[in-house]
């Protein structure tokens, strides 16, 4: 049996924001014509972790427990 389901890898907040369903549109420049279940990796890096106390990211995760890098 061939494995149907597919895997985004997104940098944090945006991979938090798609799961708990605040980020609803994802701006790639590919289209994977691909509609059913999907997994989402949050890839690690330290980059985009400011984002998260800034508007509107800061309230959109207000309550959410994303992870620590140390």
């Amino acid at each position: 049996m061939i494995n149907k389901y597919r895997c985004i890898s997104l940098w944090q907040p945006w991979a938090t924001l798609i799961a708990i369903g605040e980020k609803k549109i994802e701006t790639r420049s590919w289209n994977p014509y691909y509609r059913g279940w999907m997994a989402i990796h949050a890839a690690k890096t330290k980059k985009a972790l400011p984002k998260c106390q800034e508007e509107p990211f800061k309230s959109s995760l207000e309550g959410v427990e994303l992870p620590r890098f140390g």
